[in-house]
């Protein structure tokens, strides 16, 4: 779970913009080499929800997964500087943290995942 810089003290799970020429699943793997140093292939990351949220001006799409990973060393190169930190917590540990994350289309689906709740695989928003 990696946390924003300086003068934003916010634990977040890894998040970013996919690419024009990415799928989503390249533009996850590559936010997570970016945020943690963890390197996945796409076709190694499951899906387990996606999101939408909606406003007067925009629409966002978002894919969760999750994935395995053989070496768990975590080094951040954020090519944005918005992640200063990355680390390790037990399932329990991430959900006392992201019932703390101020915007529920990042903590929602994954506190879902997190506590075995599997029935929704889509979530809407509208702000």
């Amino acid at each position: 779970m990696p946390q924003s810089a300086p003068g934003r003290r916010l634990r977040h799970t890894t998040s970013g913009q996919v690419e024009r020429h990415e799928s989503p699943e390249q533009g996850a793997a590559r936010e997570l080499a970016e945020e943690t140093g963890l390197l996945v292939a796409p076709d190694d990351l499951r899906l387990v929800s996606t999101s939408e949220t909606s406003s007067a001006r925009s629409l966002s799409r978002a894919w969760n997964y999750t994935t395995e990973v053989d070496d768990r060393t975590l080094r951040v190169d954020d090519p944005d500087q918005q992640v200063r930190e990355a680390r390790w917590f037990t399932a329990d540990e991430a959900v006392a943290l992201l019932v703390t994350l101020p915007y529920a289309p990042l903590a929602e689906p994954v506190l879902a995942h997190l506590r075995g709740e599997h029935g929704t695989r889509h979530w809407a928003y509208a702000l």
